[in-house]
């Protein structure tokens, strides 16, 4: 199933690469874990 771009991930990415940790609340099965497993960062 292909990544479904949402509002929030420009915000997200800039607040997981500044604070490293993040706390995402919302309605089950609205994409909340698929967002950021795709934004945190990949180990090196």
């Amino acid at each position: 199933m292909a990544y479904i771009n949402r509002i929030i991930d420009s915000e997200l990415q800039r607040k997981i690469e500044s604070s490293g940790a993040v706390l995402i609340r919302g309605t089950q099965a609205c994409g909340k874990t698929e967002s950021c497993n795709l934004k945190k960062p990949r180990p090196t």
